[in-house]
């Protein structure tokens, strides 16, 4: 049952934040390497991407339940991206001294899809009447 356009709107902005995280991933894998060219060969081959296409495939399931079209725990896996987004941040400027925009908005997309989307299936779920 829906609660009208409050409900819709906080979930339109949490898959518009969904979508945003995987589109981190689909960057992370066009341009990382050359914004940050020691990246790949500090972490490996097999952990950079993997990490690109973690964060790809997590916002795309992300996406989906948003929309109600499958089933996947979008609030513990915001948190957890917003969390290791500001980690990055936090590993970066300590080690090479530069900053990493791309996992400032990557950290603020996931905490922002996070609020929206506890808001909405709050009002989903609230009893009518």
């Amino acid at each position: 049952m829906s609660s009208g356009p409050e409900e819709a709107f906080n979930q339109s902005v949490a898959a518009s934040c969904a979508l945003l995280i995987a589109f981190h991933g689909v960057m992370h894998e066009m341009i990382g390497p050359l914004l940050f060219p020691w990246a790949p060969a500090t972490f490996g081959f097999a952990v950079w991407h993997g990490m690109g296409f973690a964060v790809l495939i997590i916002g795309a399931l992300m996406f989906a339940a948003t929309l109600r079209v499958a089933r996947f725990p979008v609030l513990p896996a915001a948190l957890f991206l917003a969390i290791l987004a500001t980690a990055v941040i936090a590993y970066i400027e300590i080690t090479h001294g530069q900053f990493h925009f791309f996992a400032l908005s990557l950290g603020l997309s996931s905490a922002t899809c996070a609020v929206f989307y506890r808001r909405a299936e709050q009002l989903r779920n609230r009893p009518v009447g």
